[in-house]
């Protein structure tokens, strides 16, 4: 990230490449007017939010009504939740988020 001055406008742009809090602070110089003056920030860059399979299998062929092997899911990053959003869960199964782990368990009966 950086900063820029153009037409009376001091600009931060830029896409981080580090997790963590960063402060700053930008001063004036070389008015006419002293002092110069300053303004102090803080911008704070969180990790990007990720989903990994820790345990079960993304392709399982179950007969109905057996013991379907649960799927745990590993949710890192910021996310604070996760639900299936793309398709549907066979009958008897279902997904649930807790403690940054998403995990599908059931009996499918369909």
């Amino acid at each position: 990230m950086s900063g820029s001055f153009a037409a009376g406008v001091f600009t931060i742009s830029g896409t981080p490449t580090a997790n963590g809090s960063f402060a700053y602070t930008v001063t004036t110089s070389g008015g006419t007017c002293v002092p110069d003056v300053s303004l102090s920030g803080t911008i704070d860059v969180s990790p990007e939010s990720t989903i990994t399979l820790t345990s079960g299998s993304l392709y399982q062929a179950v007969c109905n009504g057996n013991p379907f092997t649960q799927n745990d899911y590993t949710i890192t990053g910021t996310a604070t939740s996760a639900s299936i959003t793309t398709g549907v869960l066979p009958l008897g199964l279902s997904g649930a988020y807790n403690a940054g782990i998403f995990s599908i368990t059931g009996n499918q009966t369909q």
